[in-house]
């Protein structure tokens, strides 16, 4: 009987082989009902911030709007009342940079899987920006994951 050769070892897969690159942003200054109407119609539930000039700075996700949104009405305030008035005093509405949280956690195309997933454990998140620097290339949610192993 002829051997068939031994099989090649597997090569451990990366961030980059598994991101989604056509990631889903919003704006820093597009504000939150515009937030969430995105959110709505791509079915997601958070997505990376970024500048006008297209650069990471931040994370906002549907608990972020739900929780302010949420204190709110609970306060009995309006929902546009929020966290600032414009120069003039007039109510100002309350911009994706107002929410999200600044400190992102994210990962190099080159991280493992298995990092991947202890950082999103650690941290308790479920999305994670692959980046180089400030540069967003791709995200890495926790249905990715889930994906590989189902």
């Amino acid at each position: 009987m002829k051997s068939k050769g031994i099989a090649k070892a597997r090569k451990p897969l990366l961030a980059r082989d598994v991101m989604t690159k056509d990631v889903i942003t919003v704006r820093d200054d597009q504000d939150i009902w515009s937030v969430s109407w995105t959110f709505v119609r791509r079915h997601i539930t958070g997505a990376p911030v970024i500048d006008a000039q297209g650069r990471l700075v931040g994370v906002i996700s549907q608990t972020d709007l739900a929780v302010f949104i949420w204190g709110q009405a609970s306060a009995g305030e309006e929902f546009y009342v929020g966290l600032k008035r414009d120069p003039d005093g007039t109510r100002a509405p309350v911009l994706a940079r107002d929410l999200m949280t600044r400190k992102v956690v994210q990962a190099g195309p080159r991280t493992g899987l298995n990092q991947l997933a202890r950082t999103m454990r650690r941290y308790r998140i479920h999305r994670l920006p692959i980046t180089s620097g400030r540069k967003l290339l791709g995200i890495v949610t926790t249905m990715d994951l889930l994906k590989l192993v189902g």
